[in-house]
């Protein structure tokens, strides 16, 4: 089987923001899905993409929120905000300052370190070189220079309406 190319994509201010107004949710119905993201989301993968949403969730680590918090607010995201999109959600609850013992520690798979998209190249066969990452903040340009994954787009213009998918999908 060939292998796949993959739109990764952070989720909180990239995909979702909140409705609370705190930087990550704490609760499942505390998230909105930002515009333009559930359209172009569906176009990339009617495209063959794998979407894989990959997400630092320092709170567990300061003690904000659980796993189970974190897996249930993501299967909101999943299965009623943007049913049929994602392929993969992978998150990191690790912070080497949080206040749980259990998760203070640094992480492969705390962005930007690359472990979410080396997971996710095992788990569905992503061939990291010609994939797409799509986020926010800082350790979301160093997670896709990390990882190897050559294409780096800011959210606020890969959402856009004028952002030429098309011609990024033909070539």
């Amino acid at each position: 089987m060939p292998e796949r190319r993959a739109l990764f994509v952070d989720l909180d201010g990239t995909v979702r923001n909140t409705k609370s107004g705190h930087v990550h949710p704490l609760k499942p119905w505390d998230q909105e899905i930002r515009p333009g993201v559930q359209e172009r989301l569906a176009q990339f993968r009617a495209a063959g993409y794998a979407v894989v949403g990959v997400t630092n969730q320092g709170g567990v680590a300061f003690g904000f929120l659980s796993e189970v918090d974190v897996r249930a607010i993501n299967r909101r995201l999943e299965q009623v905000l943007l049913p049929d999109v994602f392929d993969l959600i992978l998150y990191c609850p690790f912070h080497p300052g949080g206040r749980i013992k259990a998760y203070r520690r640094e992480s492969e798979c705390r962005k930007p370190r690359p472990g979410m998209a080396f997971e996710a190249r095992e788990r569905l066969g992503i061939e990291l070189s010609r994939s797409i990452m799509v986020g926010d903040m800082d350790v979301d340009e160093g997670f896709a220079a990390n990882a190897g994954i050559p294409t780096f787009y800011w959210e606020h213009r890969f959402f856009a309406e004028d952002f030429d998918a098309d011609a990024l999908l033909s070539g």
